[in-house]
């Protein structure tokens, strides 16, 4: 009989179908957690170093630059490790062709590599004894210079404080008589006698000479104010003399410099009345224009020009009438031309088509230009220099030259950041690969030329060789001897933790005795004696279905408490011999 049908087990019977041990359930859950412990291990033990290697990166001491230039500075700022950049960026403070003074981190202070900027002070290069020397041999040759007598500067027409520094520039003593807002009208000694050093210069200041307006067509009071507004007086007055005469000529022509409170005579006359329907025009504006458009805009208006004094390539600084005044149609108007000044403009760091636009933006034009075309303007080689007074319309030269950068480091980058790093200075990569090139590989910059640190102009070309990366270290390499005690212990418990739940399970106790372990051997009492119970069989023989005889019995085997132990069903095999 069955173990649930023996009548010594007090137990409901099971469906014959049911084939599940009753500690499948338990047995499953055990699993689930077993794995559920395996997945942070293989976490850590394969991801976490690798993840803890890469965020850990250790500090590295700043070296020592004090006494470097700045391009020893450059070369030397470099990662041993990564053959990277040590700083974020390297600021220097003072002449770049100096030394280093004081640097901010100072030595040895750690830091981490790409994230600390590098401050620098550099002193000027201390003077060699050659250089002593030849300074020696200079001041005494002008020490014996300022013995020797020298010419007297030409002062004239100087402001005092211009002829102020020729005088002192001279080694000579400077003494001044006159108005201090003119110019020099006399000195003495005059202009190149040899004087010894030391030899005072007298001086003679005068108020600068006035321009001549033009009179005519005013009154004789209007001629008066317009004269005194120009620091001149006016003189005889010649004609009729009413309230209505006005000036129909006059001594000097307009345009004229003349010492201030000069007289200027002026010959008048009454016109007779304009008749009632002649009609007046006002006088245009003819300030900034140019002669042509002077004269046109005067003939728009119904007008005729009159004197016209100063250069034909000059702008209208003064015109009589006045703008506005009302004039009978066909009046003469004149005025006097002069060429306008402009600053001459900074065209420093500018492309040559920059530069041309901004000399023609404030009316001058572009001289001699030297230099490669692609190159930026040199701001020492501009003449006249930025903001020298100039006529309008003269010639400004320059010279262009190629801006230049210092070659970045690429070692270790990938391509990408290679070419995107170059990018940003202005280079253009040459990419090359290593004669080793293995395409499923990951690649690196492995050598770069020029090297890192060579100053070359924007736009060169930097040859750049892709080689393989090295595989990555082994898991174990990477994990840090002091991570070992816990990664064993770890396992340690895996392991105890799989044997305890993946062991088979015990068999249940039957009448209070309890079954052996079959993974595990324990010590148990001496074995039962067990005995074998006969039972009647039956005299008839079936024939199977092979035609051989079938013999059916069942064996119970006892214990010594006479305990139905086990039962076997399931039938012997019978072999026929003979």
């Amino acid at each position: 009989m069955r173990y649930h049908d023996s009548p010594l087990v007090n137990k409901k019977p099971r469906p014959a179908s049911h084939d599940t041990s009753p500690d499948a359930a338990m047995y499953f859950r055990r699993l689930f957690f077993a794995l559920f412990l395996c997945i942070p291990w293989h976490v850590y033990a394969w991801q976490t170093p690798a993840i803890d290697m890469m965020a850990q990166v250790p500090a590295v001491p700043v070296p020592d630059f004090k006494g470097k230039t700045y391009k020893e500075v450059q070369a030397l700022a470099i990662d041993p490790r990564t053959k990277r950049s040590l700083f974020a960026n390297i600021t220097p403070i003072g002449p770049i062709d100096g030394f280093v003074a004081t640097q901010s981190p100072e030595k040895g202070t750690p830091v981490y590599p790409g994230r600390s900027p590098l401050v620098v002070t550099l002193e000027p290069p201390k003077p060699s004894p050659l250089q002593n020397f030849l300074q020696q041999l200079a001041t005494a040759a002008q020490n014996n210079n300022a013995k020797k007598p020298r010419p007297v500067p030409d002062l004239y027409g100087k402001t005092r404080s211009i002829a102020e520094r020729m005088v002192r520039a001279a080694n000579l003593v400077f003494e001044v008589n006159g108005d201090n807002n003119g110019t020099v009208t006399q000195q003495y000694p005059p202009a190149k006698t040899s004087v010894e050093p030391g030899t005072t210069v007298f001086i003679t200041l005068g108020l600068p000479d006035s321009t001549v307006p033009g009179l005519y067509g005013m009154t004789v009071n209007q001629a008066a104010a317009r004269l005194e507004q120009s620091s001149l007086r006016l003189g005889d007055v010649i004609g009729q003399q009413a309230t209505t005469a006005i000036v129909q000529s006059q001594t000097v022509q307009p345009g004229t410099y003349l010492p201030r409170n000069s007289s200027v005579g002026v010959t008048v006359y009454s016109p007779p009345p304009p008749p009632p329907t002649t009609p007046t025009v006002p006088v245009p504006d003819l300030d900034k224009l140019t002669r042509d458009q002077a004269i046109s805009g005067l003939a728009t208006a119904g007008l005729q020009p009159g004197g016209i004094s100063g250069p034909d390539a000059g702008l209208v600084q003064s015109q009589s009438p006045a703008a506005n005044t009302p004039v009978d149609r066909g009046s003469s108007v004149g005025f006097v031309l002069a060429i306008p000044q402009v600053a001459v403009p900074n065209l420093n760091k500018s492309t040559r088509a920059e530069a041309i636009a901004t000399l023609a933006a404030v009316g001058l034009k572009p001289g001699t230009i030297p230099g490669p075309g692609a190159g930026l303007v040199n701001g020492q080689s501009q003449s006249p220099p930025a903001g020298t007074q100039v006529d309008t319309g003269s010639l400004v030269s320059f010279s262009l030259m190629m801006p230049q950068v210092v070659v970045p480091t690429l070692l270790q980058e990938p391509q990408t950041e290679a070419e995107a790093r170059l990018g940003v200075y202005g280079l253009v990569p040459a990419v090359t690969h290593t004669a080793d090139w293995n395409p499923k590989a990951v690649h690196i910059v492995v050598a770069q030329q020029p090297d890192a640190g060579t100053v070359v102009d924007v736009g060169s070309s930097v040859a750049v060789i892709m080689g393989n990366a090295p595989p990555p270290p082994n898991w174990w390499d990477r994990l840090p001897f002091w991570k070992w005690p816990g990664a064993l212990g770890t396992l340690s418990l895996l392991g105890w933790t799989c044997w305890k739940f993946f062991r088979k399970p015990q068999l249940p106790a039957i009448n209070g005795h309890k079954q052996p372990n079959q993974q595990k051997q324990r010590s148990f009492p001496p074995p039962a004696v067990p005995t074998l119970a006969s039972h009647p069989v039956s005299p008839h023989i079936d024939i199977g279905n092979n035609e051989e005889p079938r013999l059916s019995f069942k064996i119970t085997l006892h214990d010594s408490a006479d305990a139905a132990s086990y039962t076997m069903s399931k039938e012997p095999t019978l072999t026929r011999k003979g």
